[in-house]
């Protein structure tokens, strides 16, 4: 994977960007219209002796549609840096609700808050999985599968939140876990569709995948 990243020009996280995008447009999500594929990118802002329980803040990057096509990794980058630069520069005081007060919040509250912008597909790419949490029962941990999402939701719940796709990519020494979320009843109907989905979208980067 980071061999195929690099011959297009870019990072593993530049290729996990692009084949989210893909799988994005690939479902017909996205109009055709629209010039450009907004995907959300988390990053931890942990600071040392950080007491928050969730650290985490999303960039946002707009993929135009020909750099998707033409998988150009290289501005993936560009424009994904650009992004986390434009987050970091924004600093902790643009954020109009914490997301700790958030969470506490009741869904009835929440639901009369203005909605912030939002991609309607998330990439968050993990580091390596350190060798303490690999090894913690004795033998290596080979495939790791880290998921969020909305416990016991509807399917209206993923219309009333816009639908869309919740991905990570989890690295545990030489072995990649692509971890996938499909908000979307209509487009994306069970499991088998969305297998067969991402199994073409690897393989046409010449990546062979095991679905498990």
């Amino acid at each position: 994977m980071t061999k195929i990243a690099a011959e297009h020009g870019g990072s593993t996280n530049a290729w996990f960007i692009n084949v989210v995008a893909d799988l994005l447009v690939r479902i017909d999500h996205v109009p055709v219209d629209r010039g450009d594929v907004p995907v959300s990118l988390p990053m931890s802002d942990f600071q040392p002796g950080d007491v928050r329980s969730n650290s985490t803040r999303v960039a946002m990057v707009e993929v135009p549609r020909d750099v998707l096509d033409r998988r150009d990794l290289a501005e993936i980058k560009k424009l994904s840096k650009a992004a986390y630069i434009r987050l970091g520069q924004a600093g902790p005081g643009l954020v109009p609700v914490p997301l700790a007060m958030m969470q506490m919040l009741p869904d009835a509250v929440l639901d009369k808050l203005p909605q912030p912008p939002a991609a309607a597909c998330m990439a968050s790419n993990l580091p390596q999985l350190p060798d303490d949490y690999r090894y913690a029962m004795g033998d290596d941990v080979r495939l790791v599968a880290g998921l969020a999402g909305y416990q016991n939701a509807t399917a209206q719940d993923a219309y009333d939140v816009g639908g869309g796709i919740i991905a990570w990519l989890i690295q545990s020494g030489p072995r990649t876990t692509l971890n996938l979320v499909a908000a979307e009843p209509d487009r994306v109907p069970d499991l088998d569709f969305l297998k067969k989905l991402v199994v073409e979208e690897l393989g046409s980067w010449g990546l062979t995948v095991e679905v498990w």
